[in-house]
Parts: C-alpha cells; sequence; structure tokens
C-alpha cells in the first residue's frame, strides 16, 4: 500500500464520516462502511500473473471473513434479516464491481480486468450456498462448520508459507486459466496480506 492509497482511504473515509453528521443521511452510514470496505479488498489487492487470480483472492477473503464470523458470533447475533441485508449488500459491490470489465479491457477498481461474469455469478452462488448451509448447522450441535474453517485456515497458511505447495497450487490454477504451467512460481500467490510497506 502505497502513501497514495492511504491518503484516497482517509479521503472517503472523511466523507462517509461527514455524510453520517446529517440525521436524514446517518441511518447510510454502515452500509456504506460496508460497501466501501468490500471495495477496498479488491482495490489493495495486488496484481498477479496468474488471470483473473486478484479478483477470486478478494473473493476467498470474502467467504473466509463470513465463515469466520459463523464460527464466533453467538447464536442471538444472527439475525436472519440483518445477515441478509448485510450478504446482499457484499454479494451486490462484487457484481457490480464484475461489471466493470464492461468499461474498458484494464480494470478500474480491481488491479485486471475482472473475470467473465457468469463465472463470477456461479461461484458467488457457490459462495453463498456454502455461507448458508455453515449458517444452517451453526444453529445445531454440530461441530462441521468449526472443524470445516479450521481445515481451510490450514490449508491457506500452508499455501501461503510453503513454497513447494505454493508453487504446484500455481501450476494448478495456471493450468486452468490455461497459462504456461512452467512459469509456475511460489510468488504468484501473493495475497492482500502480503502488500508492501505504506510508504513503499
Amino acid at each position: 500500500m502505497s502513501l497514495t492509497n492511504i491518503l484516497i482511504l482517509v479521503g472517503f473515509s472523511l466523507v462517509i464520516f461527514i455524510f453520517s453528521k446529517f440525521d436524514r443521511t446517518r441511518k447510510f452510514r454502515n452500509p456504506l462502511l460496508l460497501v466501501f470496505s468490500t471495495g477496498v479488498i479488491f482495490w489493495l489487492q495486488p496484481a498477479l500473473p496468474i488471470r483473473g487470480l486478484d479478483f477470486w483472492l478478494p473473493v476467498a477473503t470474502l467467504t473466509l471473513v463470513g465463515l469466520g464470523w459463523l464460527m464466533t458470533s453467538k447464536a442471538e447475533e444472527r439475525s436472519p434479516r440483518e445477515s441478509l441485508i448485510t450478504g446482499g449488500l457484499v454479494v451486490g459491490t462484487v457484481v457490480v464491481i464484475a461489471l466493470t470489465r464492461y468499461l474498458g479491457m484494464t480494470g478500474i477498481i480491481t488491479p485486471s480486468r475482472p473475470p467473465q461474469t457468469l463465472n463470477i455469478l456461479m461461484v458467488l452462488m457457490v459462495m453463498c450456498a456454502i455461507l448458508f448451509l455453515s449458517y444452517k448447522h451453526m444453529k445445531g450441535k454440530t461441530a462441521f462448520p468449526y472443524v470445516a474453517g479450521l481445515f481451510i485456515l490450514l490449508v491457506i497458511f500452508a499455501a501461503l508459507k510453503l513454497p513447494v505447495l505454493a508453487e504446484w497450487l500455481s501450476e494448478v490454477l495456471r493450468g486452468m486459466s490455461r497459462q504456461s504451467r512452467e512459469l509456475a512460481s511460489a510468488l504468484d500467490l501473493r495475497w492482500l496480506v502480503s502488500a508492501t510497506s505504506p510508504f513503499a
């Protein structure tokens, strides 16, 4: 993240802060922050050599955030209506970002042009189904969501920290995107968390 990025984020935050000071617009504060935060995840994601990966990783981040909230929140905090509204805003924001592919050959919010819209919609449906099933399981006493969540986190950690596994995963992803496997590298998997220093 550069100093310019930080200043832009501060500027948008101040706009939302001022906007929420008026009585008529105060109720839009939380939705605006949610939409803004979702967009920032895509905006700050570093560009990657694997086609489309710099879009899919933020989608995976949002899914992990949803799973983390389900695993750590109390049952009384999971209001179906509020959860549906929040999920709708997040999914809607992702769809809007995906539609920017039709505004040019390069990325506007994302570092590169978003993937095909149909593919994005299909993946979003799968992610929503995973979160919905996890939500249903959370109502019972089953430990499956917790075990699954822990397993996913361990796999991600291993993929990011073990060069051999990261390179193998890069080969798989390059094959799926019809790119040369010979160019696979462990450095192909740079998630948002691996962004550089603010003053780089």
